[in-house]
């Protein structure tokens, strides 16, 4: 009889620390019930197709939305007639002063419509500051899930069909994990990639998969759709598959390799990736097109709250992360005489004020792209007094 009052308690009490933790992330984390989203990819599948020189490309003039397995936001996805995600080029005989923007997500406008990216904001508000005849005009070369590498084959191109009046590049440290992945694939002669094998698969790989964990359906994700405990519990075990493989600091396996790590291991993770850079500088100083290397921040090294969901994911730590990473870029241009400008700091004091990142997704909010699309405005006019552009 004492045993069965002992089992009957202590169920009463597992009953009731479930019951207040799932009460817990309702009422004050403000959490609901959802279903797991795992068509993602197939819906991106749709925006692109196969190249052999940079592995995918978006296919031409497609308009598809967009939602993010973390509900972060629904964006539509607008692509134009020479594979870029990016405003119609319209007729060559237009004549702009085009600056070329590279990058990845961050720089393509991941989470944001096509007119709230920051390279278009900052077009928009430098011809509405100047009188310039004709108008400056913002090509986004920028691609999710790029790496150094893939910009430099793209930027080969682009320097001769687009003919830049100047290139901004915008390096992040996901480069170092996407170019260990298609530096594998890819035909290198002397750190330098010219394109895929011919023996890769024929088929693309697609951006942003891992960053969102596929919940296998089951009794926990299907018990999900009623508690926000369950939901947690069937991600919790997903990340965890998931990370199975994850070796903190190393290109491979973490997508986060290039901030954090030893110095030393920090800058061998940078290395292949800044090498590219290099070669793309070179490239442009060789055709007289002015190279301005901008070095973004990860959401955790500018706040140590932003980015709850991607910190669990990716095993970050608590707290603000170190920005070890900026010596290594820092040391790189200055070596190689480039132009680098970091925003680390200047973004850690907005985001005082501001989540300029996403909950989950690794991608700028809404303000944080209004905060990059007004600092690249203010840096292209300045800019522009030093090649001579007068406005």
């Amino acid at each position: 009889m004492r045993a069965v009052k002992g089992i009957s308690m202590l169920v009463g009490i597992i009953v009731a620390l479930l019951l207040g933790a799932e009460s817990y992330l309702r009422f004050v984390l403000k959490e609901v019930p959802a279903p797991f989203k795992n068509n993602f990819a197939e819906s991106f599948a749709k925006l692109m197709e196969f190249d052999p020189t940079i592995g995918n490309r978006y296919r031409i003039n497609i308009d598809q939305a967009i939602e993010s397995p973390t509900g972060d936001f629904t964006i539509l996805y607008k692509t134009n007639e020479i594979n870029l995600r990016d405003r119609a080029m319209g007729t060559h005989l237009r004549q702009e002063l085009k600056f070329l923007v590279f990058g990845d997500e961050f720089a393509e406008g991941w989470g944001s419509d096509i007119d709230r990216a920051f390279a278009v904001q900052a077009h928009n508000q430098v011809n509405e500051k100047t009188a310039l005849n004709p108008p400056i005009r913002t090509v986004i070369a920028a691609q999710s899930g790029f790496g150094a590498a893939q910009n430099y084959l793209v930027g080969k191109k682009l320097f001769e069909t687009i003919q830049p009046k100047a290139a901004i590049f915008f390096y992040t440290s996901l480069m170092p994990h996407a170019d260990s992945q298609f530096l594998r694939d890819a035909v290198v002669e002397n750190g330098v990639a010219s394109g895929l094998k011919s023996n890769v698969a024929q088929t693309p790989r697609l951006p942003h998969l891992e960053d969102h964990v596929a919940v296998p359906a089951n009794f926990l994700s299907r018990l999900a759709l009623v508690s926000v405990l369950a939901y947690r519990a069937a991600e919790m075990l997903a990340m965890r598959a998931a990370n199975a493989d994850l070796k903190i600091g190393d290109p491979v396996t973490d997508r986060l390799a290039g901030m954090r790590g030893t110095a030393a291991g920090l800058e061998a993770a940078h290395a292949a990736s800044l090498r590219h850079v290099g070669e793309l500088a070179a490239l442009a100083q060789a055709k007289q097109i002015p190279f301005l290397l901008v070095h973004l921040p990860l959401p955790p090294q500018i706040s140590a709250q932003d980015w709850a969901g991607g910190r669990r994911l990716f095993e970050v730590e608590e707290g603000l992360q170190p920005s070890n990473d900026v010596a290594v870029v820092e040391s790189f241009c200055t070596q190689h005489k480039i132009r680098c400008i970091s925003l680390h700091n200047p973004m850690h004091e907005a985001g005082e004020h501001s989540s300029l990142f996403f909950a989950n997704e690794l991608a700028l909010s809404l303000e944080g792209s209004n905060w990059v699309g007004s600092w690249l405005a203010e840096e292209i006019l300045r800019w522009m007094l030093e090649l001579g552009y007068r406005h």
